[in-house]
């Protein structure tokens, strides 16, 4: 389950979030090769995938590993 999942947000925002358009079809994700969205203008796809994070234990470690990097 997703960070922004468990804070309420709708898969089609999560959508707009990853870097291109996915679907998952039983144990396998699909994707549009090329990256079509960033082509035609939509460029916060290159930044916004770190907002979505696989649950809290994930979060947490990714800001324990900035913490220490900025140390």
């Amino acid at each position: 389950m997703q960070f922004l999942n468990v804070a309420g947000y709708e898969e089609r925002i999560l959508q707009e979030l990853y870097m291109t358009a996915i679907t998952v079809k039983g144990t396998t994700v699909e994707w549009s090769k090329g990256l079509p969205e960033i082509s035609q203008g939509e460029f916060w796809r290159l930044f916004t995938p770190v907002l979505v994070h696989g649950g809290w234990v994930h979060l947490l470690l990714n800001m324990m590993c900035c913490w220490i990097s900025a140390a």
